[in-house]
């Protein structure tokens, strides 16, 4: 993933351009999606300060080879693009590996889906708070927990709650992997597991003011219930 912790201006701007890939990034939609309140016309090194640092950034990555302008490429009068012939992303690797695993068949999807989760080593753009990056992060996470789900539900009864932990990992408060869980670890008769998950999931609820719902308390008490 792109990493943006501590760093300058540049990271942001590479997120952005990582964001379009395919499509060059106007010079316009960069100050609008990361610089709204400054003026193109007036603030020119609002943009040029982060493009020189993005380069910066590449180049050192790459150790050295490429000319700045071949790593990010101007495209027409004013418009950019990530240069896919020096650079690649794993974001974009398993965005690749996930939309070739909706088209695969069902004998080669789950090993497209393990490869992609695989590449999922953090939140996307976990420091940038820019809306671009909050709806990207969000919306990557949710495909992961997607995929996770999927091989959960496909694989043998022991691999499931893998798949499973690893999702809450990603969307702690969503209760509906909770109960997967708990039904999974109630299937190999592991009964202290479903306990734990249970409190693991009332622990994260409590800080929201929140409860475990009624389907929740269900699922947990028919997993537990000879026990």
């Amino acid at each position: 993933m792109i990493q943006t912790e501590g760093r300058t201006d540049g990271w942001p701007l590479l997120g952005l351009l990582a964001e379009f890939r395919n499509l060059p990034l106007p010079r316009l939609t960069a100050y609008s999606r990361l610089w709204p309140d400054s003026d193109p016309a007036e603030d020119r090194d609002a943009f040029w300060r982060p493009m020189r640092e993005a380069r910066g950034h590449l180049l050192k990555a790459l150790g050295g080879g490429p000319a700045a302008s071949q790593v990010i490429q101007k495209i027409g009068r004013s418009s950019y693009r990530l240069n896919a012939g020096f650079c690649q992303t794993d974001v974009w690797q398993l965005r690749d590996k996930l939309n070739a695993a909706r088209a695969a068949p069902t004998t080669s999807k789950a090993a497209l889906l393990r490869t992609a989760v695989d590449l999922y080593t953090g939140p996307y753009l976990p420091d940038c708070d820019h809306e671009f990056a909050t709806t990207a992060r969000r919306a990557l996470d949710r495909e992961v927990v997607q995929a996770l789900v999927q091989l959960a539900e496909t694989s043998a009864p022991e691999q499931a709650p893998i798949y499973l932990e690893r999702a809450t990992t990603i969307a702690p408060t969503s209760e509906h992997l909770y109960r997967s869980r708990i039904q999974a670890y109630a299937a190999l008769g592991n009964t202290t597991a479903a306990h734990h998950c249970y409190q693991e999931l009332t622990e994260f609820l409590t800080p929201l003011k929140l409860r475990p719902s009624a389907s929740t308390v269900d699922t947990y008490r028919r997993a537990t219930r000879d026990h």
